[in-house]
């Protein structure tokens, strides 16, 4: 069974739960049962009857869709109201509630009809919008189009032949990209601004779809895809779902956290973040800086799952299957969850609010848990580590600023400059336009030019690294904590699986070898010398004070065990005594954070995480974190009393960044225990 299927919030399973009752029976097993009373005997079919029964899930087409399999089970039927008759006709009081349920289903019906409309987007309303956004054409590959035999369905895409370089390409990381031959620096302040048109690099234009391949028609790279016109049409509902996208866009600009506060213009977040660079936190963003209720919270975070969504989908309809695979195959392995926020549960399913009137989707799958929102942006060169190659972008909304001073006079920009993606390394700007989808490579050096009063409406989705790697740190603490109670409801593989967690894995360095071989390579070629009890066998001090006595490496020395130990202390003690006058200091209390369930806690993930070679972030040794992505290898340290010296240590990378990955692993993982024991 799904796990929708299990969830316990009727509105998300519907009839997607629903089996049908076997008709056969055993004898002696309900003989005497009608083939209706089977039917609303089962706790499935009660549940979809109650989830229908609610005014906040009913929906006409999902009503249609479960009344035709009730028809299709049980003879005679035609429509709710016979259904309801012969419901009531059974007069079994433990079914009151089923039929009160059924009720009230035939007054919303009773409801649409007197409306003339249904409470939701009717299936065919849903299927026009489905076939406005382009989402149920065929699928293709970069081949077919290489090969001319591209479903009709799709429209012209362009191929542009074009090599990754840094040759007249290359800019430094952190620098604003502007394509406006006057800029100055009054214009951008405390930037480091390096203009287009002085490197080597194309326009794709705004108006014609591209896809960027490297390499040769029989061995090419994916390197960006543009895509033009999506969901653009003149169609009442495209034009719909437009607006609604930027109203979700509007709402997330005035009532949610700016997480770059720094650069031009506004990104929000949505979904799951490692939380602020300094406090690094794994769960779902904390994206609201309003007062807002608990339920207008939940209704805009339905709106932003929505918007999310449905790009997804489109994306994953228009996209070539060179790329939806690539990343579909990433979310896969990582077992990554849907989109959710800390008001709404992942889940599959998501609405659409499109001129007033929602269209549900129950059994639509959500995005990924990692998004965000756009408006007006603008980045630096930069570059997201992760570990899929693709991200996408869907830019719903351009607006250019005509009273910008750039926007006019007799050198006035032209609307497509400003606020356009570029890839450095493959010398490519993509024009903005509304209807955009974009899928580029984030490991790539990428920026957004200046805008100049261009503001683009836009989200995107994305697979970073350091999300990824927290996300597996959070599942293995999740899985130690639920196998506290070893046995209880584990599969053999589960068993295995935990017991290589918490002990590793046994490499037998022996096996395959014979006796002599294992005594000549592992074995010792003459005793070992004793020592004195408290002994670690380091040397002594060849000082003529020290006490004579064996250490039982000479062979004129008695043997250790004759030793008096007790007489070589007092020796000891009486020539040091006059060197150590004062009282010992006691060293500092030692203290274990942890009580000894988290103490055993800890050191289990410790294990896992390092099994599963997990870099922690916030705390200076993830690559994202080092100056040009290099591990520093010399640190100085400030000497004197006015710290006017220097010292120069070295740290070599083979030697210092293991034990420093130990150490923020296991001061990551210290934080958070003691943070889940806080809460």
């Amino acid at each position: 069974m799904s796990a929708r299927c299990q969830s316990s919030d009727p509105c998300s399973t519907f009839f997607v739960c629903f089996s049908p009752p076997s008709m056969s029976r055993t004898a002696g097993q309900g003989q005497s049962k009608k083939p209706l009373q089977i039917f609303v005997e089962s706790p499935k079919n009660q549940q979809v009857i109650a989830s229908l029964a609610k005014p906040d899930c009913f929906d006409f087409d999902i009503a249609l869709g479960f009344l035709d399999t009730i028809c299709k089970e049980i003879h005679g039927i035609q429509s709710w109201q016979d259904f309801y008759r012969r419901l009531s006709a059974l007069n079994r009081p433990y079914l009151s509630e089923v039929t009160g349920n059924v009720r009230k289903l035939l007054k919303y019906m009773k409801a649409r009809d007197a409306q003339g409309s249904s409470l939701v987007a009717t299936h065919r309303q849903k299927r026009k919008l489905i076939a406005e956004c382009g989402i149920r054409q065929r699928k293709y590959s970069v081949a077919d189009i290489l090969s001319d035999s591209v479903p009709d369905t799709i429209p012209p895409i362009a191929i542009m032949w074009r090599e990754r370089s840094d040759t007249n390409r290359k800019i430094r990381r952190y620098t604003y990209l502007s394509e406006y031959d006057r800029v100055g620096p009054e214009q951008a302040p405390g930037k480091k601004i390096e203009k287009t048109a002085n490197y080597d690099m194309t326009y794709l234009p705004d108006n014609e779809s591209h896809i960027v391949l490297s390499g040769s028609p029989n061995n090419f790279e994916v390197e960006l895809i543009a895509l033009r016109h999506v969901a653009t049409n003149d169609g009442p509902y495209s034009n719909g779902l437009m607006n609604f996208l930027s109203q979700a866009v509007d709402a997330a600009r005035d009532m949610r956290r700016n997480v770059r506060p720094t650069h031009e213009g506004v990104m929000n977040q949505v979904g799951l973040n490692m939380g602020p660079r300094h406090c690094r936190i794994f769960g779902a963003a904390k994206s609201f800086t309003k007062k807002l209720t608990d339920e207008q919270m939940i209704h805009h975070d339905h709106d932003i799952i929505g918007a999310v969504s449905v790009f997804w989908a489109i994306c994953q309809a228009i996209l070539p299957e060179d790329v939806t695979s690539a990343v579909n195959q990433y979310i896969d392995e990582e077992q990554l969850p849907a989109l959710q926020t800390r008001n709404v549960e992942p889940d599959s399913g998501f609405t659409l609010r499109i001129k007033e009137k929602p269209f549900f989707f129950p059994y639509a799958p959500r995005a990924p848990p990692e998004a965000y929102i756009n408006k007006g942006y603008s980045a630096p060169t930069h570059t997201d580590p992760t570990y899929c190659r693709f991200a996408l972008a869907f830019i719903v909304r351009r607006d250019i600023d005509r009273d910008h001073q750039a926007r006019h006079g007799a050198k006035a920009l032209h609307d497509h400059i400003g606020g356009n993606y570029v890839d450095v390394r493959l010398g490519v700007i993509v024009a903005s336009a509304s209807g955009t989808v974009i899928a580029f490579k984030p490991g790539e050096m990428h920026a957004t030019t200046l805008s100049y009063g261009a503001c683009n409406y836009g989200y995107a989705t994305t697979f970073s690294r350091r999300l990824a790697d927290g996300y597996l740190l959070f599942i293995i603490l999740q899985y130690i904590y639920s196998a506290r109670e070893e046995g209880k409801d584990e599969s053999p593989h589960d068993k295995r699986w935990l017991g290589m967690v918490k002990h590793g894995v046994y490499t037998d360095d022996c096996d395959g070898l014979d006796v002599e071989s294992i005594q000549e390579l592992y074995g010792t070629t003459e005793d070992v010398p004793a020592r004195p009890s408290n002994h670690t066998g380091a040397g002594y001090l060849n000082d003529e004070d020290a006490p004579e006595y064996s250490d039982g490496n000479s062979d004129t020395d008695s043997d250790e065990s004759e030793l008096d130990l007790g007489e070589i202390d007092k020796q000891i003690e009486a020539t040091s005594s006059d060197q150590f006058l004062p009282k010992a200091i006691k060293p500092p209390r030692h203290s274990s954070p942890f009580n000894d369930e988290e103490l055993h806690l800890f050191e289990e993930t410790l294990e896992a995480a390092v099994h599963a070679n997990i870099t922690p972030v916030g705390y200076g040794i993830h690559p994202d974190e080092w100056e040009d992505s290099i591990y520093p290898t010399i640190e100085m340290i400030r000497t004197g009393r006015k710290g006017g010296r220097e010292i120069s240590v070295q740290l070599p990378d083979h030697i210092w960044r293991p034990r420093g990955h130990l150490w923020t692993l296991g001061l990551s993982i210290m934080d958070r225990i003691l943070e889940n024991r806080e809460e």
